[in-house]
């Protein structure tokens, strides 16, 4: 099966990652009817999970502001958009693909960044033929809880080719909408390679988000980012340009899909046999016996708690077949 796979920015994954999310969140809001223009901005914390305890800031720029302008229709000419954030200079915008323009800026504590951008009413120019004007309210900070990875010890010992739902505690919300939104990314020597995104519209109950089986490859490591974002404020123009405001909060954390362990046997009856495998921290192993190769017993588990692990047994009979399975 053929992967087609899109290089991300390096240092800015968690920057990209809203980007995506930001755009999905304004398909859900905008999917009654096209409009020309959809303008958005949204802030953002950034957030770092690296075992089961929740989540911690990112230790890096963790607060980012950013506006986006979603041009709906290909042939609408836009020769530049500037943004307008409220007592503060206008800013020009970057075209980044055919149909985007965004600004997106990332700061060290939630001080800068709403000094910088504080909130207030929003608003955008493009100039095209009609010298487009889209507006929006940023109201009080309505940041949602930082989502945390309820089986992070799970996501990392993902069989590959079984479907995965990365869990955390049950969000929904009470702003205008709630998305839960999913991006995985490869590590490269070439950068960060996107491999799977996905969004669902939240309800009150929402605790999962799916990576589909065969997504992933055996044998490696992956970035993951799980956001919440909320949309406090929607406005529409006449002509059907749609403006939303919106408050992110998005975890940064690892899958992993470990290689099938390799087995080394040594030892001789009547002593014990030593079943040596190589094994990933944290993950619960099983050593099964057989006599036929068609049924399988359990015979022992272990937690693994580095690199390599080894059963000891004694075989029940004269022949005996060993496999190695974890959960």
């Amino acid at each position: 099966m053929m992967r087609v796979k899109r290089f991300v920015r390096v240092r800015e994954f968690s920057y990209t990652g809203a980007t995506v999310v930001l755009s999905l969140a304004m398909g859900f809001v905008t999917s009654v009817r096209a409009q020309p223009y959809s303008f958005a901005v949204a802030k953002s914390r950034v957030f770092l999970q690296t075992n089961a305890a929740p989540p911690i800031l990112d230790y890096d720029r963790p607060f980012m502001f950013q506006a986006q302008v979603y041009r709906e229709y290909i042939f609408l000419y836009a020769s530049s958009v500037s943004l307008h954030p409220p007592g503060k200079a206008p800013i020009s915008m970057d075209l980044v693909s055919l149909d985007v323009f965004l600004h997106g800026t990332n700061y060290d504590n939630q001080a800068q960044m709403d000094e910088a951008f504080p909130n207030g009413s929003y608003w955008c120019e493009v100039f095209d033929s009609g010298g487009t004007q889209l507006h929006v309210p940023l109201g009080a900070d309505a940041y949602p809880l930082p989502p945390t990875i309820s089986n992070y010890g799970e996501a990392q010992g993902i069989s590959a080719v079984e479907d995965f739902t990365v869990l955390f505690p049950a969000w929904g919300g009470t702003a205008i909408s709630n998305i839960v939104s999913l991006l995985v990314v490869e590590p490269t020597p070439l950068g960060q390679v996107e491999i799977y995104r996905t969004s669902i519209l939240a309800q009150a109950a929402t605790n999962g988000i799916s990576i589909p089986g065969n997504t992933l490859e055996t044998g490696k490591t992956y970035y993951g980012a799980l956001q919440f974002l909320s949309t406090t404020a929607v406005s529409n123009t006449s002509s059907g340009d749609l403006s939303s405001a919106n408050y992110a909060s998005l975890t940064q954390f690892t899958l992993r899909t470990p290689a099938q362990p390799l087995l080394r046997i040594y030892g001789s009856p009547p002593g014990p046999l030593h079943v040596r495998f190589n094994s990933n921290p944290g993950t619960t192993y099983h050593l099964l016996g057989s006599t036929n190769l068609v049924d399988w017993a359990d015979r022992q588990t272990l937690n693994a708690t580095r690199g390599y692990e080894k059963f000891d047994v004694a075989p029940a009979v004269v022949c005996e077949f060993f496999s190695v399975a974890h959960d």
